[in-house]
């Protein structure tokens, strides 16, 4: 038994690394073997995984003499396995469940430039938010600001809500089409 898979995406088409493309696995009658192959995605939209495995067939149909002579060892194997393939496709579609707005206001005399980054959660169900991580672009240094607040303020509208820095320091849920920023 010899399984491969490849994956392609609206942009590329790559195989996924299995340590089953290789090898020879027996697996008796009437059992089975559970495989999982891991791989990230980052393009939405749809996608198809193509899974291939390749197996030998055992006939026991075969001749007991070819031209009234008896059957070499070479012979038998030929007659008593037929390699087969199976494919597979499974589609399947990958969307964004959050919608990232940044929006950058530059200081006052300085060089500092200002980032306010919203995260509006576009599933049908909440997101909890495990890990926050800023990465600025080459070139360019990220600082926190007031770094040692806790807890919440008021806004604009006099609802409490939770600082830019507890969102990027920690975790949250994240209702379904709500926002934080």
């Amino acid at each position: 038994l010899c399984v491969s898979a490849q994956l392609q995406t609206p942009l590329k088409r790559f195989k996924l690394p299995s340590n089953l493309e290789s090898s020879n696995l027996d697996i008796p009658p009437g059992k089975g073997r559970d495989f999982i192959i891991s791989q990230p995605l980052e393009e939405t939209g749809q996608h198809i995984l193509r899974v291939e495995v390749a197996y030998h067939a055992f006939s026991f149909n075969a001749p007991n003499s070819i031209h009234g002579d008896s059957m070499n060892e070479q012979q038998s194997l030929m007659f008593g396995q037929q390699q087969k393939t199976l494919r597979k496709f499974y589609r399947f579609n990958v969307s964004s469940p959050l919608n990232i707005k940044a929006l950058a206001v530059r200081g006052g005399g300085d060089a500092s430039v200002f980032v306010s980054i919203s995260a509006t959660n576009t599933s049908k169900e909440g997101l909890t938010i495990y890990d926050c991580d800023f990465q600025p672009p080459f070139g360019l240094i990220a600082e926190k600001i007031n770094d040692g607040l806790v807890g919440q303020e008021k806004g604009a509208t006099n609802n409490l809500r939770k600082k830019a820095v507890d969102l990027y320091d920690g975790c949250g849920v994240l209702d379904s089409g709500s926002t934080r920023r």
